[in-house]
């Protein structure tokens, strides 16, 4: 029996030790940057510093990277007769931060536009790596925000190699600004700061400049078979809380349909009626939601390299749309929704 006791303290203590040791290593590389997590940082400085430069009411487009890849933010300004600023980066960060990240550019009286991936609609609660590392080497302050439980959970599914690369960048005497050279893969890759404009938007898309390997990842596109129409519990919640907050701080929302490639099955019952539950959502939330979907699915050839992604023709095509769909009086739209 002691030897028992002895050999289960020995191996509690074990545990407790290895997880005392994770947690220093994990606090550690809080904010020690990584290349694979620059470009997102970098994307973010200059679509926050274009927010921050206007003074005033302006419009936010509030999503992914379908949102970077899709819309002219300048002619849509000129069309609106207000500032337009393109908010989209990444949709591998999660719907949850997505919107959280918004309310850091969000004043009353802005209109925020939300025009959101398909994917977001239907997640349950969860960590992507994407979301794990960049908020672990740029946006700690997210951490920092969660409940002790999350910070657990985040902890938990924190990889290995994400640890070992944070404490060779934590312990290197290279600044920020010199490590990822601003891109994932350097300066020629279409994820460069130099290829994002001052008001946030992708650019360079032009389709002679898409490269053999991306030509034939839009060739091999299939339909996305989706499993239930229905919207996920989890999403619903971070709707709710984020539309609780809007009205709250006199924050307009308009939420419209997500570009996305085209394809016949999506004419099919589920996808459909999955279309039908997010217009039916928003609207008995009181939120506009504005145009049909299926005119924001376009054909392979305005496509740049993924699904979600569009080329300088398709940007032009979604921008006339979005335009003919809202009117150039935005603020007709907003009255709606604070009644």
């Amino acid at each position: 029996m002691a030897i028992m006791r002895t050999y289960l303290t020995a191996f509690f203590m074990s545990v407790g030790c290895g997880c005392l040791v994770w947690i220093l290593l994990f606090y550690s590389l809080l904010g020690s940057p990584v290349s694979r997590s620059q470009w997102i940082h970098d994307a973010y400085q200059i679509k926050d510093e274009a927010a921050f430069d206007i003074t005033g009411p302006k419009v936010v487009f509030v999503s992914g990277s379908n949102v970077l890849f899709g819309i002219d933010s300048r002619q849509l300004s000129v069309y609106w007769d207000r500032p337009v600023v393109n908010y989209g980066v990444h949709a591998g960060l999660g719907l949850a931060y997505t919107l959280e990240r918004s309310k850091q550019v969000l004043e009353s009286g802005d209109i925020a536009i939300l025009p959101l991936e398909y994917e977001f609609f239907q997640e349950e609660h969860d960590y992507s790596e994407t979301l794990l590392i960049h908020m672990t080497a740029n946006d700690p302050d997210y951490f920092y925000a969660l409940p002790v439980v999350e910070k657990v959970r985040v902890m938990g599914k924190m990889p290995l190699k994400r640890l070992r690369k944070g404490l060779k960048s934590a312990f290197r005497e290279k600044p920020r600004e010199e490590d990822g050279g601003g891109s994932v893969a350097g300066n020629d890759s279409i994820y460069s700061i130099e290829n994002i404009n001052a008001d946030g938007d992708q650019i360079n898309l032009e389709p002679e400049k898409l490269g053999v390997r991306d030509r034939n990842r839009i060739a091999r596109l299939k339909a996305v078979k989706l499993i239930t129409p229905e919207i996920s519990d989890y999403s619903r919640g971070i709707f709710s809380d984020y539309l609780a907050w809007a009205r709250a701080n006199d924050v307009c929302l308009i939420v419209m349909p997500s570009n996305h490639v085209y394809f016949d099955a999506y004419r099919g019952p589920v996808y459909s009626d999955f279309l039908h539950n997010i217009r039916d959502y928003f609207m008995e939330s009181r939120v506009p939601y504005i145009g049909d979907p299926y005119d924001y699915m376009y054909e392979k050839p305005y496509y740049f390299g993924d699904r979600y992604h569009l080329n300088s023709h398709g940007v032009e095509k979604r921008t006339r749309q979005i335009m003919q769909d809202t009117g150039s009086d935005l603020a007709a739209l907003c009255e709606s929704y604070r009644q």
